[in-house]
């Protein structure tokens, strides 16, 4: 007798060749059984049609048996789906797979569509069972995995937008392997990493160390700083990092760092990376650092880096035990450019000289513009370079004066700018501010001393400032309250002694310290530009005297008034002139101007308009003081000028020095040979009038012939009895 097939139905339920009973047992013992199990069961005819459903089966499809007995698992009611929700045909159906192969058909998910229009996700095993070789019957079962299909559908959506996320962040992102040796491997990386670094795919970075994607010096400080967060789980890390395109074009980018779970197989962590570009917004930063500690203007450093510079140098000097040097600059002159040239031409100007200023060697800062025309130079490294800070700090400033007083051509016109050089020497003990009092001290009494020069600070300084700042103050007060007086000194004519001419001298009759002459304040004056003011009085004043005077029986036929450089450039001297002879009743001629070489030096074209203005206007100009200003009479013939006063300290040395004895003597030469009169100064005594007679000097000047006198004493020189 052969073995039973298992999978024969005559074997398992008792189909023909079963005994009745034992069939009706095994039936209803099946029933009971696809009743009690929550798995759904359909039961095929050998043609496919159901033929048996389960309750379960009857539940999770919403169908009854009546409805569905017969029916096809191909009929298009069913709408039935594949995993990925496409339509899927009868044949591929489980138990139409089943039916052709006799051979089961496991998991299969698909998708039902119910009565009500709602869907069931099922998972969908078939089998046959087999009678002498052929199918009888089907079974197919199903487990309800609705829920298991939407949950993974839901985390497919969540990878899916997370992927968007990750590729199209704007933001890179890349994970890392945590392998410290290895530079932390690359793993992943989106689209905005690859672009930030330069690289086309992700494919070219992976597996590189991450260290390796900024600059070699930038290197060592990653690694210690991912190893801190992967080693020493060390937080999190922010910072920004210098990169280079393979191209070369130099980056920056700013990076967000920390570890994150992974699974077992990848370690337990991953380094998690996040980028981005901050080249744009780094330059931007870098700018508004540059503006906020450079000047706009010329490039130098501002007040505030120069202030900087000064603290930092102190404390680095303290530490050291060595001493700093701190130099005050100021141009010489340079107002008188922006007076006469435009401030268009003085910005040009301080552009060209700051460059100078800047390429002085020795200097070892950038130089800082402290505003207008002051400067300011820190020399830290003076006590390395030199053991007499003093000496190697002077030396620098002779550098400086040299280059800044070179001539510098702008708008067509040559322009001569030196500069005072302020000196302060500390030890680091001192406060910022006070190292830049001592050198703006300093500074100051180089301009006293000439200008163009440097001077190293002293204590007696301060004193001299601070009588400088009260003279200025009290000279204020001066013309306020009415206290300067003019003075008249005679000029008489060489050949015969007689009185032709007065120069007006300024006095102040100061109430506590008594009679003052212009040597104990004109310098505060002009420095504080005071002098304006108290040139456009003197004129005024002058020609009230001369016509009361006149007016008076005193025959004084011309007075002569000196005019600084600041008055030429800021006033219209010219207008002045003329107006206070009108109101006067004088004739232009009455009033002589008299100006320093070294302000003809320094002469810009609104300086030669007013001259010529006043020429124009018949008005006598003087050059004072000639011989000191290191011109020369082929440039006076060149301008408006009818006589020269040779100075006073050539005069004095005349008899004694055979040098300055020349030098009048050209003076006076030249001077004849161009038609100028020439005027000694400073004549004392008879044998040095006789000398300058000798010569040829056309007229003299000196208390030999009379000092500076109150307008009523004038009387004894040229007779009559003034008011």
């Amino acid at each position: 007798m052969s073995t039973p097939d298992p999978r024969d139905l005559g074997s398992v339920l008792g189909l023909p060749g079963t005994r009745a009973p034992e069939l009706a047992t095994v039936r209803a013992g099946y029933e009971a059984m696809a009743r009690a199990v929550a798995v759904g069961l359909v039961v095929h005819a050998a043609d496919g049609g159901i033929v048996e459903v389960n309750a379960a089966a009857q539940r999770m499809l919403g169908v009854t048996p009546a409805a569905v007995s017969g029916r096809l698992t191909g009929d298009p009611a069913w709408g039935v789906l594949d995993e990925h929700g496409d339509p899927m045909p009868s044949e591929r159906h489980p138990i139409s797979q089943a039916f052709a192969t006799g051979e089961p058909v496991r998991e299969v998910v698909m998708s039902i569509s119910r009565p009500d229009g709602s869907r069931l996700w099922v998972d969908v095993s078939a089998d046959v069972v087999l009678q002498d070789g052929e199918v009888v019957l089907g079974f197919s079962t199903f487990i309800d995995v609705t829920r298991r299909h939407d949950l993974a559908r839901e985390v497919q959506r969540q990878e899916e937008r997370l992927r968007a996320i990750f590729d199209d962040s704007p933001l890179g992102i890349a994970t890392c392997g945590v392998d410290v040796e290895a530079g932390y491997p690359i793993q992943t990386a989106n689209a905005a990493f690859c672009r930030q670094f330069g690289v086309g795919s992700a494919a070219e970075l992976v597996g590189s160390p991450v260290t390796d994607l900024v600059v070699p010096a930038e290197r060592t400080r990653g690694r210690e700083t991912l190893r801190a967060l992967v080693v020493d789980h060390d937080g999190a890390d922010v910072d920004e990092w210098e990169i280079r395109h393979p191209d070369g074009r130099r980056r920056w980018v700013r990076t967000w760092a920390s570890t994150v779970p992974a699974p077992a197989e990848e370690g337990g962590v991953v380094l998690l990376v996040q980028t981005e570009d901050v080249t744009a917004q780094r330059a931007i930063r870098e700018q508004m650092e540059v503006m906020a500690h450079h000047d706009a203007l010329t490039g130098l450093g501002n007040r505030t880096l120069g202030s900087s510079l000064v603290e930092q140098a102190r404390r680095e000097a303290r530490r050291r035990g060595e001493p700093i040097a701190v130099m005050f600059l100021d141009l010489d002159h340079f107002k008188l450019v922006n007076d006469t040239l435009g401030h268009d031409v003085g910005d040009q100007l301080l552009r060209v000289l700051a460059q100078r200023l800047a390429a002085v060697p020795g200097i070892s800062h950038t130089p800082a513009r402290l505003g207008g025309d002051e400067f300011l130079v820190v020399l830290d490294d003076a006590g390395a370079r030199e053991s007499d800070v003093e000496s190697c700090a002077e030396r620098v400033a002779d550098q400086i004066i040299a280059e800044l007083g070179r001539p510098v051509v702008l708008a067509g016109e040559v322009l001569h700018v030196g500069a005072s050089v302020g000196i302060a020497v500390g030890t680091g003990e001192e406060d910022e501010r006070e190292l830049l009092r001592r050198a703006d001290l300093a500074m100051y009494a180089a301009k006293d001393d000439g200008r163009s020069c440097h001077r190293v600070y002293r204590p007696e300084m301060r004193a001299a400032a601070q009588h400088r700042a009260g003279t200025e103050r009290e000279l204020q007060r001066a013309i306020d309250a009415g206290e300067l007086r003019v003075y008249l000194q005679p000029v008489v004519d060489a050949a015969t002694r007689a009185p032709v001419a007065c120069e007006a001298l300024l006095r102040w009759e100061h109430p506590e310290r008594g009679l003052l002459g212009p040597a104990e304040f004109l310098a505060v004056a002009e420095a504080s530009g005071l002098v304006v003011p108290i040139d456009t009085w003197v004129i005024g004043e002058t020609c009230r005297i001369l016509a009361e005077l006149r007016a008076a029986g005193t025959p004084v036929p011309s007075v002569a008034v000196n005019v600084s450089g600041q008055q030429l450039v800021q006033r219209d001297v010219a207008g002045h002139v003329a107006r206070s002879l009108a109101a006067h009743g004088l004739e232009p001629s009455a009033l002589a101007v008299e100006l320093t070489e070294r302000t003809l030096i320094d002469a810009g074209p609104t300086t030669l308009r007013q001259l010529t203005a006043l020429a124009d206007l018949g008005v006598p100009i003087g050059l004072d003081d000639f011989g000191t200003g290191h011109s020369s009479l082929s440039n006076v013939k060149h301008l408006p000028v009818g006589f020269l006063k040779v100075d006073r300290s050539f005069v004095a040395d005349l008899l004694t020095d055979r040098t300055s004895r020349a030098i009048v003597a050209a003076i006076i030469r030249l001077g004849t040979e161009m038609g100028l009169d020439v005027v000694a100064e400073g004549v004392e005594d008879e044998a040095t009038f006789e000398a300058v007679r000798d010569l040829g000097c056309t007229f003299a000047q000196g208390w030999l012939f009379g000092r500076p006198v109150p307008p009523a004493a004038l009387t004894r020189v040229f007779g009559g009895a003034p008011s």
